[in-house]
């Protein structure tokens, strides 16, 4: 079956994103095996069912075969009909059972379409790796992280598959873990004995840990219920090798300026708490407050942008804004005020 599988094309695909070209040599792959061996083998940690919309994360050590194993889940989408959205190139010939042969490719993850959740999600994969360049639990409260925690806790009522994997759990913000439903533990069996597994990439060995209960009714518990609820080894991955490459793993930061994106739009309201704002329009409304005066009271500005005084995270947002006018904070008259470099002390605060 192996040599069935590996029935490689040197065919090139391209992939491009943001202007970067992407190509990959990918391998043919067998329905029936591809199928029989993820899908359908029951207690396999892999062959979890897409229609229950679970939030998985594949953990390890580097090189214990984490975005090998996501690569192999997407083949399964892919083969399944379903949309399949990653972060890195991956594409495979699939050999079908009636002889045919067809290129499947993943699209590429536009991180907007994500927080917004496009609606050509829904129904889909999602695949992220190294998600720990995404929502770090060093940035947990951070415009990204925040609208990242808000899009996964509605990957149920987009019926989304979420999966991601970063080396620790706890190396992601606390949002990402609690939505957590699946934990798979990897492991490249190359590094348990040599003698018997003599190459890297090849044999994995997986603990799944059911996170919420949802998958198996038994929910993990470090003292009360701490073993997996299955396990399984994945004794020849290479029909997969050369569909993927994460020498190209696109990281957000790269591909994505938050403010040209408007990232600040998805989290500020436009003073009514509905209409979001983008950055130019928070811009415009900064220059309409300021137009006529040149000073304000902290809270009078934070009324006009429909914040609560008590919401820092926003405030420190519009904050960052204003350093492009040049505007800073000033007690005047014990009242904090915010003031245009040009104030002068004999100016009014607004209003008074």
């Amino acid at each position: 079956m192996y040599a069935a599988t590996m029935e490689t094309t040197r065919q090139k695909v391209m992939f491009s994103k943001d202007g970067k070209e992407y190509v990959l040599y990918p391998p043919t792959i067998d329905e029936k095996w591809l199928l029989s061996h993820f899908v359908n083998k029951k207690r396999h940690p892999l062959a979890i069912s897409f229609d229950e919309c679970y939030s998985v994360g594949l953990h390890g050590v580097k090189g214990a075969g984490k975005t090998a194993c996501l690569a192999a889940i997407a083949c399964c989408a892919l083969a399944l009909g379903i949309p399949t959205y990653l972060n890195f190139p991956l594409a495979f010939f699939l050999k079908r059972k009636n002889g045919q042969t067809e290129l499947l490719k993943a699209n590429f993850l536009g991180l907007r379409d994500f927080l917004l959740l496009s609606k050509d999600l829904t129904h889909s994969f999602v695949g992220l790796s190294e998600y720990q360049n995404w929502a770090s639990a060093y940035r947990a409260m951070s415009d990204l992280n925040l609208a990242l925690g808000n899009a996964l806790q509605q990957i149920r009522k987009q019926e989304l598959n979420f999966y991601y994997d970063v080396k620790l759990l706890g190396w992601i913000d606390p949002t990402s873990r609690f939505e957590n439903d699946i934990s798979i533990w990897c492991w490249d069996l190359y590094f348990t004995d040599r003698e018997r597994y003599k190459e890297k990439g090849v044999s994995f060995y997986l603990q799944a840990y059911d996170m919420s209960g949802r998958w198996t009714g038994k929910i993990y518990h470090p003292k009360y219920n701490p073993q997996p609820v299955a396990e399984y080894i994945i004794k020849d991955y290479r029909p997969f090798w050369g569909c993927y490459d994460t020498h190209h793993v696109i990281d957000p930061m790269e591909s994505w300026a938050l403010r040209a994106q408007g990232v600040k739009g998805l989290l500020l309201g436009d003073g009514n708490g509905k209409k979001p704002l983008g950055y130019k329009q928070i811009k415009a409304k900064l220059s309409e407050i300021f137009a006529n005066t040149r000073v304000i009271r902290r809270k009078e500005l934070w009324e006009h942008f429909g914040i609560d005084m008590h919401d820092h995270r926003a405030q420190e947002d519009i904050r960052e804004i204003m350093k492009d006018f040049g505007i800073v904070v000033k007690n005047i008259k014990r009242e904090p005020c915010y003031v245009l470099p040009e104030y002068d002390d004999d100016d009014n605060i607004r209003g008074r």
